[in-house]
Protein backbone atom coordinates (compact mmCIF):
# COMPACT_ATOMS: atom_id res chain seq x y z
CA UNK A 1 0.00 0.00 0.00
CA UNK A 2 1.17 3.31 -0.89
CA UNK A 3 2.27 6.08 1.78
CA UNK A 4 0.08 9.23 2.47
CA UNK A 5 2.70 11.23 0.27
CA UNK A 6 2.97 8.71 -2.41
CA UNK A 7 -0.84 9.04 -3.64
CA UNK A 8 -0.94 11.02 -6.56
CA UNK A 9 -4.93 12.84 -6.52
CA UNK A 10 -4.09 15.34 -8.98
CA UNK A 11 -5.12 14.89 -12.86
CA UNK A 12 -4.14 16.75 -15.48
CA UNK A 13 -4.25 16.22 -19.64
CA UNK A 14 -1.87 16.98 -22.25
CA UNK A 15 -1.66 17.33 -26.47
CA UNK A 16 0.38 14.98 -28.26
CA UNK A 17 0.92 14.07 -31.88
CA UNK A 18 -0.07 10.20 -32.39
CA UNK A 19 4.23 10.03 -32.91
CA UNK A 20 5.10 11.88 -29.14
CA UNK A 21 2.39 9.51 -28.02
CA UNK A 22 3.90 6.32 -29.59
CA UNK A 23 7.76 6.99 -28.73
CA UNK A 24 6.46 8.38 -25.13
CA UNK A 25 4.91 4.95 -24.46
CA UNK A 26 7.47 2.87 -26.23
CA UNK A 27 10.27 4.86 -23.77
CA UNK A 28 7.91 4.59 -20.82
CA UNK A 29 7.42 0.57 -21.65
CA UNK A 30 11.70 -0.03 -22.04
CA UNK A 31 12.36 1.81 -18.55
CA UNK A 32 9.18 -0.34 -17.06
CA UNK A 33 7.54 2.45 -16.06
CA UNK A 34 3.83 4.19 -16.86
CA UNK A 35 3.19 6.80 -19.05
CA UNK A 36 2.41 9.10 -16.53
CA UNK A 37 5.41 7.66 -14.62
CA UNK A 38 7.65 8.45 -17.18
CA UNK A 39 6.85 11.92 -17.91
CA UNK A 40 6.88 12.82 -14.53
CA UNK A 41 10.48 11.92 -14.48
CA UNK A 42 11.08 13.90 -17.74
CA UNK A 43 9.67 16.76 -16.11
CA UNK A 44 11.74 16.67 -13.00
CA UNK A 45 14.86 15.93 -14.76
CA UNK A 46 14.58 18.30 -17.24
CA UNK A 47 17.19 20.60 -16.30
CA UNK A 48 19.62 18.08 -15.88
CA UNK A 49 21.94 18.20 -19.10
CA UNK A 50 22.70 13.98 -18.32
CA UNK A 51 18.48 12.37 -18.76
CA UNK A 52 18.10 9.72 -15.53
CA UNK A 53 17.61 6.66 -18.21
CA UNK A 54 21.19 7.43 -19.58
CA UNK A 55 22.80 7.49 -15.94
CA UNK A 56 20.90 4.12 -14.94
CA UNK A 57 22.60 2.72 -18.50
CA UNK A 58 25.95 4.34 -16.91
CA UNK A 59 25.56 2.39 -13.91
CA UNK A 60 24.84 -0.63 -15.21
CA UNK A 61 27.69 -0.79 -17.20
CA UNK A 62 29.42 0.28 -14.29
CA UNK A 63 27.98 -2.38 -12.28
CA UNK A 64 29.25 -5.12 -14.64
CA UNK A 65 32.96 -3.81 -15.01
CA UNK A 66 32.85 -3.84 -11.14
CA UNK A 67 31.41 -7.26 -11.06
CA UNK A 68 34.32 -8.15 -13.82
CA UNK A 69 37.04 -6.80 -11.73
CA UNK A 70 36.05 -8.60 -8.63
CA UNK A 71 35.88 -11.93 -10.09
CA UNK A 72 38.82 -11.79 -12.64
CA UNK A 73 41.26 -9.38 -11.03
CA UNK A 74 40.36 -9.09 -7.39
CA UNK A 75 44.29 -7.72 -6.84
CA UNK A 76 42.45 -4.66 -7.91
CA UNK A 77 39.35 -4.36 -6.02
CA UNK A 78 40.42 -0.99 -4.73
CA UNK A 79 39.17 0.17 -8.60
CA UNK A 80 36.52 -1.47 -8.83
CA UNK A 81 35.39 0.68 -5.22
CA UNK A 82 37.15 3.84 -6.65
CA UNK A 83 34.24 3.21 -9.81
CA UNK A 84 31.72 2.33 -7.19
CA UNK A 85 32.59 5.26 -5.21
CA UNK A 86 32.04 7.79 -8.74
CA UNK A 87 29.09 6.54 -9.53
CA UNK A 88 27.56 7.10 -6.08
CA UNK A 89 28.61 10.53 -6.25
CA UNK A 90 27.64 11.05 -9.95
CA UNK A 91 23.88 9.88 -9.10
CA UNK A 92 24.28 12.34 -5.76
CA UNK A 93 25.25 15.32 -8.40
CA UNK A 94 22.11 14.51 -10.08
CA UNK A 95 19.58 13.79 -7.62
Amino acid sequence: MKKEFEKKGKVTSIRLTEEELIKFTETAEKEGLTLGGYLRECARHRNNKVDPYLLVHMQNVANIAMELIRRYEPQNVKTAEKLESEMKELWNKLN
